[in-house]
This record gives structure tokens, sequence and C-alpha cells, in this order.
């Protein structure tokens, strides 16, 4: 008779096994990972912009200038902070903080209206138009939320 067959080595097919299941979890974690971060930008983005059209209805109901830049600008920095990993945002103010914006924001941003959005603040009445401003963080805050990466 000939020698019973060992369970020991397993045929190649059972080596395989393992590998199989591994590179199916790997795969799994790294598509689930991708959407989760798709879906959160997705929410962030519309409530940011949600938020953006609050300002905007509140300031063509009473045209206060400088609370809308003051809300514009809170918003943009809580935006900012959100998907940025640079730790020293928060204490960025005036040009620093219009600098950076311009430089994670999108290319042709308007930098008058950063500009405005930086001085307002300091100004007692600011005499700016709004509705750029308006724009100009409505492009900024799309921009920051459906990169691939977060501003830098």
């Amino acid at each position: 008779m000939p020698e019973p067959v060992s369970w020991w080595p397993p045929a190649i097919g059972w080596w395989l096994v393992p590998v199989v299941l591994v590179v199916l979890y790997l795969a799994y974690r790294l598509v689930a990972g991708m959407t989760r971060r798709f879906v959160r930008k997705r929410r962030l983005r519309r409530q940011a912009l949600a938020e953006l059209a609050a300002i905007e209805e509140a300031f063509d109901a009473s045209g206060d200038a400088a609370a809308t830049m003051e809300r514009v600008s809170v918003l943009l920095r809580r935006v900012a902070m959100t998907v940025s990993a640079e730790r020293r945002l928060a204490g960025r103010a005036g040009q620093g903080w219009v600098e950076w914006l311009r430089r994670s924001g999108p290319r042709g941003l308007d930098g008058a209206a950063l500009d405005a959005l930086a001085a307002a603040p300091y100004r007692r009445a600011p005499a700016v138009e709004v509705r750029p401003v308006l724009h100009t963080a409505r492009d900024w805050i799309t921009h920051a939320l459906e990169r691939g990466g977060a501003p830098s």
C-alpha cells in the first residue's frame, strides 16, 4: 500500500487563500477610506456653501457690509482649518491670512476682494463691494473642498 497522503504541506491553493483574503481586505479598506473622504468633503462643501448663501441673504436683508465681511472671514477660516493640516493657520491675520488664501485657492482668485476681506475688520464702516468678496469666497470654498488634497 502507498503511504497515506499527508495534510502537511498543503497544496498551493491553500497558500493562496490567505494571500487573496488579505489583498481583498486591504483593497476594501482603501476604497472605503477614499469613499468616506469623498463623502465628507462633499458634505462639508454643501454645508459651507449653504452657510455662505445664508450670509448673502442676510446681507441682502440688512446691507451691513461690516458684519458680512466678518462672517465671510470666519467661514473661510473654519473651512481652512477643517481641510488644512497647517497648525499655525488659526493665528494668521491680515495680509498673512490673505496670502495663504491666495496660495491655497484657485488661480485667478480676485485679489482686490481678498484685500478688502483682510482690511474690513479694521474699518468702522467698510466701503467695499461685498458681492466680489462673496463670489471669491464661493470660489475658494469650492476649490478647497474639491481638490484631492487639502490646501497647503
